[in-house]
């Protein structure tokens, strides 16, 4: 079975976050952007999915009890070659995409990569 599992991560608000998560046997195959807006308006996760979290998180450490959990949403997106884009597009567009199933790790410090990308353009080199 595949799981992802991140270290407790420190965020900006001073809150500890581990990130845990199934294979994406609960994730559905999202075609078109009209689905992946369904997708995130249902607001919330298959319960199993979060059962499932849930489980993981108890065999991989026994006796530790969770203090809370906050279930996301969230897709996957596959890039053809497999590889991310992050680039600049053209002046004030770019793009940040394909994380292709194994960016939960990193998917923070991509985004802070796409964020100084677009804020600080003079500095980016493709």
């Amino acid at each position: 079975e595949c799981v992802y599992l991140l270290p407790p991560i420190q965020y900006p608000d001073g809150s500890w976050l581990l990130k845990i998560g199934p294979s994406t046997a609960f994730a559905p195959l999202l075609k078109s952007l009209a689905e992946v807006d369904e997708w995130f308006r249902r607001g919330t996760l298959d319960p199993d999915f979060e059962v499932k979290a849930k489980s993981i998180f108890s065999e991989l450490f026994p006796g530790i009890s969770m203090i809370s959990t906050r279930p996301l949403l969230c897709v996957t997106d596959q890039t053809a070659t497999l590889n991310p884009y992050v680039d600049m597009l053209a002046p004030g567009w770019g793009v940040c995409s394909g994380g292709n199933g194994w960016a939960a790790k990193s998917s923070d410090a991509i985004g802070r990569l796409a964020a100084d990308m677009m804020s600080l353009p003079q500095h980016w080199t493709p």
